[in-house]
């Protein structure tokens, strides 16, 4: 009954969202049922972010080869080149995935 119920309102929140504006949410689907967030920017969600996931955020930064990826502090350093084969080196915040500089 309870993933009957979890179903059921994560289908009234995606229908009920078509009739306004496009914004940056994302749903939760977990063991405490569905949390919706507000403020996501649809990159990382939850947790920690591993080594994979920052290589995807340097590669959506414009890295297109990547040489090194290194744990420092609470963030990723991910070295690389672009296209063009100019050296890179994008940090990810360790926690949001977001990209918190580009050299």
């Amino acid at each position: 009954m309870n993933v009957l119920k979890t179903t059921c309102l994560a289908t009234l929140l995606m229908l009920g969202g078509a009739a306004l504006p496009a914004m940056a949410q994302s749903l939760e689907f977990g063991p405490g049922g569905v949390r919706v967030n507000p403020e996501s920017r649809g990159e990382y969600r939850g947790g920690d972010v591993d080594r994979r996931d920052a290589q995807r955020a340097a590669r959506r930064a414009g890295m297109d080869d990547i040489e090194q990826t290194s744990r420092r502090g609470g963030d990723w350093v991910v070295d690389g080149t672009d296209r063009r084969g100019r050296d890179m080196r994008v940090r990810v915040d360790g926690r949001s995935g977001e990209v918190i500089q580009v050299r």
